[in-house]
């Protein structure tokens, strides 16, 4: 039987993937035999990245960059297909919470503006640029990041107006992409993880401790849980599926 998670041969591109989830995709993808590009704004934690990476026998390629820059995503987008010939993988998965938990009323143009430019239009910007080669080659698959908070409002428990408004966006972009693009060759599905502990998230114990109760599973994730529907949405066992949000949550949004 053929390894339907087999990405032998594939090319990967990475938005915001030198740390946490980003750098789990990056991981997985490689780990299953893909080639895989990495930007993120952040050169230093870049270079660690590419440092786990390699010491992990995997060989990647990366690049700085930032998701609100259209023609510094469209640069590194060219660059890939240039190098290798094809797209087959693109995790459009760099974000942010809000730079500060606020209610609505108290919330500023610089913060609203600021997460809507990362969270939004970087996800618009990465997957513009992706589809513009995996329409002409006629296949790939696009993973957009979304959020349980995309799906349910987190302010029961953090006032996150902008983080809420735009992991619904995405979502929803998500599911206009896929029905524009049906007969394409390309599908695009969304992941939607609950809490997933990384190097800096969450935030606070306290944090950890809420959103580990509001879980029926009652802990949070680990990147390791998160890489695993990663790569089901990466490769063929997920060849009949798009317009889809995957939810990794632990249950908490069956409550």
């Amino acid at each position: 039987m053929n390894n339907r998670f087999d990405l032998t041969g594939r090319v990967a591109f990475v938005t915001g993937g030198a740390t946490g989830i980003g750098l789990a995709g990056a991981e997985v993808f490689a780990e299953a035999g893909a080639h895989v590009h990495i930007i993120d704004r952040d050169k230093v934690t870049l270079a660690e990245a590419q440092k786990t990476l390699e010491a992990r026998g995997v060989i990647c390629t990366t690049g700085v960059g930032d998701v609100t820059d259209s023609q510094a995503v469209d640069a590194a987008m060219n660059e890939v297909v240039a190098r290798h010939g094809r797209l087959d993988i693109c995790f459009a998965n760099a974000g942010i919470g809000d730079p500060v938990k606020s209610k609505v009323h108290e919330t500023t143009d610089e913060n609203w503006l600021t997460i809507v430019d990362v969270n939004l239009n970087g996800v618009f910007y990465t997957c513009r640029a992706a589809l513009r080669t995996m329409v002409t080659q006629g296949s790939g698959s696009i993973i957009t990041m979304s959020s349980i908070f995309g799906h349910v409002a987190p302010a029961g428990m953090f006032d996150l107006p902008g983080y809420s408004a735009t992991k619904a966006g995405v979502a929803n972009l998500t599911r206009e992409m896929a029905v524009s693009y049906g007969t394409s060759g390309v599908r695009i599905n969304a992941i939607c993880p609950g809490a997933i502990r990384t190097a800096n998230r969450p935030s606070s114990e306290k944090g950890a401790a809420i959103m580990a109760d509001a879980a029926p599973m009652k802990r949070l994730g680990t990147l390791e849980e998160i890489k695993g529907p990663l790569l089901f949405l990466a490769s063929d066992a997920s060849s009949y599926m798009t317009g889809s949000m995957l939810v990794v949550d632990g249950g908490a949004t069956a409550l």
